[in-house]
């Protein structure tokens, strides 16, 4: 069985240390809990000790109670954090994201930092979701940032439901089911 720390490290092995300046692209999905922001946080700490730029988002529960009330984000270039979303007591079954409550400012902010990415060694963005893929909001600016390449390493976080339209939009990117923890 495959530990966070064993793939996260495999990851950056496969894409920094093999020689081969390929870029690659790699897709994490897998069910709600599977541990896909774990692995984004571990992969960044790792990369971090190893002195391999990266950039990026990612977007960390916030707990009290044992239970999740509301999401973090954090630039990972400058690690500066800021509450992206709150758990809502009003459940809105209308909505793209039932149950949470994203800030536009702190979207606007996540948007811009993806923007402002030129080239990096490591790119991470948790996640890409129903608000970038369906109502053209939240992270925009990784769209043309994944399509250019601007990368030696990208890894997109993109939940289960929503893989198909990823897997039109990169063909290139393989696939990691972080619940088989194997390639997809």
């Amino acid at each position: 069985m495959f530990e966070v720390r064993d793939f996260a490290g495999d990851l950056l092995e496969n894409c920094f240390l093999s020689g081969d300046s390929q870029h690659s692209f790699i897709i994490l999905t897998g069910p709600r809990a599977a541990g896909k922001t774990n692995l984004c946080l571990q992969l960044f700490a790792l990369a971090a000790q190893k002195g391999i730029e990266t950039r990026g988002l990612i977007s960390k529960p916030v707990y009290a109670g044992g239970k999740k009330v509301a999401i973090e984000l954090i630039d990972l270039s400058t690690r500066e954090r800021r509450r992206l979303a709150e758990f809502r007591q009003k459940d809105d079954r209308e909505s793209l994201t039932p149950g949470w409550q994203f800030d536009p400012q702190a979207l606007q902010w996540g948007d811009s930092i993806l923007a402002r990415v030129e080239q990096t060694q490591l790119l991470i963005i948790d996640e890409l979701g129903p608000l970038e893929f369906f109502s053209h909001e939240g992270w925009q600016a990784a769209f043309p940032l994944i399509a250019n390449r601007a990368y030696r390493c990208a890894v997109v976080v993109i939940r289960p439901s929503l893989l198909s339209l990823a897997k039109e939009r990169w063909p290139w990117a393989e696939i990691r089911d972080v619940g088989q923890w194997e390639t997809v």
